[in-house]
């Protein structure tokens, strides 16, 4: 049986295990007469036990190579250091960016966001897990690089505004990154 959680004293946890026809770890019960003068020294160190079997049994299953490796990507994939701060600057005051504009292209993000979750659920939901981080590393890299055309001006130089190479850039990341990470998301 399933139940929501609730704080019980040991007593009245048994008594309900009682009435429910569960029989009651006895070692969970505190015994005053073998724990000394504090009365509740067993019920600490049992509580201390079973946290380190559970942390030993946890560890167990994330240290499996199928697990630890793609929660390692993931992790340095969300460490890395980006350049947020130092792109709000140029667009602010070297490109003269208008906080409207700003606005659209976090709305952009967004719309871009449940894209990339759809485009997972609809696509990549069946390609392993090895595949689809190393395409992605891989696209991720490249795409992440577009940030240097805008900055030298070579964008410009290809015909497309600032606006649009913004705005296409921050849509494209934003559904790569939503697409690798939508399986443990």
């Amino acid at each position: 049986r399933i139940s929501a959680r609730r704080s019980l004293t040991p007593a009245a946890a048994a008594a309900e295990a009682a009435e429910d026809g569960r029989s009651w770890p006895s070692k969970v019960l505190i015994n005053s007469s073998s724990s000394g003068s504090s009365g509740n020294g067993g019920w600490s160190s049992d509580i201390a036990a079973r946290m380190l079997d559970q942390t030993k049994a946890l560890w167990g299953a994330v240290k499996q190579r199928h697990i630890l490796l793609p929660t390692i990507f993931v992790f340095l994939w969300q460490a890395t250091p980006s350049a947020d701060s130092a792109m709000f600057y140029f667009y602010t005051n070297h490109l003269h960016f208008q906080p409207e504009f700003l606005g659209r292209v976090k709305l952009a993000g967004s719309v871009a966001s449940l894209a990339g979750v759809a485009l997972y659920n609809s696509v990549f939901k069946t390609v392993p897990l090895k595949k689809m981080f190393l395409g992605a590393m891989l696209l991720g890299t490249a795409l992440g690089a577009t940030q240097l055309l805008l900055v030298s001006g070579a964008n410009r130089t290809l015909g497309l505004s600032d606006e649009l190479f913004v705005l296409g850039d921050s849509v494209m990341l934003t559904v790569l990154g939503q697409v690798c990470t939508a399986d443990g998301w």
